[in-house]
């Protein structure tokens, strides 16, 4: 009992250090694909799922930046987050189209890239040369939405991890009980057969003993009937 729940307290520990050990997530500006052009963009990587990444980052844009981001909802699921015509002063106090591109990593199964544009017009995006400050500020949001995204991300994936061994641990002692009752109904059981194997042998010799004295009665009853006739 106690080595599994050690090998249940290694597992454990063993899977918080890994999650702990992914859990530093780079952010790069470099020029990215879209639409078919490389653009400059600033990118992220993340060890959750395209959807989670999604989800947060909607929600971060919409508390930090008061922007809504469209490209996902009941009937949509888009790899591309937008929000078209919108000043985000942080960045620039003009009219941007801000882009979030969050798909499945191409190179590392079980990432997610997240690569954000930003562009004044058709073919003017937001880069380190002509818009400094405001390429920046891009650097600067994807860092912020990492260090708030990925602590929270992967410490909700310990909890979870925590509860499944709390659950694992809970089933082997209800299992062990189990054994040992069932331990228990083993030993009790060996003991009535044994009690009924006794009886039986006692049955047996009662068995015996009346067909004895059955044989006896019948010989006696033929001599007797022998007796009679010779008379």
């Amino acid at each position: 009992m106690k080595n599994n729940i050690k090998t249940l307290l290694s597992i454990f520990f063993l899977a918080a250090f890994a999650i702990l050990a992914k859990a530093e997530t780079p952010v790069k500006s470099g020029f990215y694909e879209r639409d078919g052009e490389q653009r400059p963009g600033i990118r992220a990587v993340f060890d959750a799922s395209p959807d989670e990444v999604k989800d947060a980052f909607e929600d971060y844009m919409k508390d930090k930046y008061d922007v809504k981001l469209k490209g996902t909802g009941l009937f949509t699921n888009k790899d591309e987050l937008y929000a078209e015509k919108v000043i985000i002063e942080q960045i620039i106090n003009k009219n941007i189209n801000f882009y979030a591109r969050i798909v499945e990593s191409e190179t590392t199964e079980d990432q997610t890239t997240m690569t954000l544009f930003a562009s004044l017009g058709y073919d003017v995006y937001i880069n380190q040369e002509d818009y400094k400050d405001g390429f920046q500020t891009m650097m600067n949001m994807a860092t912020q939405f990492v260090s708030t995204f990925v602590p929270a991300y992967h410490e909700e994936k310990i909890s979870a991890t925590k509860e499944e061994l709390e659950d694992l641990t809970e089933e082997l002692e209800e299992y062990n009980e189990e054994m040992a009752d069932s331990q228990e109904q083993i030993e009790d059981l060996k003991k009535k057969i044994e009690k009924l194997k006794k009886k039986a042998d006692k049955k047996k010799e009662a068995v015996e003993e009346q067909k004895a004295i059955l044989r006896k009665q019948e010989a006696r009853y033929q001599a007797a009937k022998k007796s009679m006739a010779n008379k």
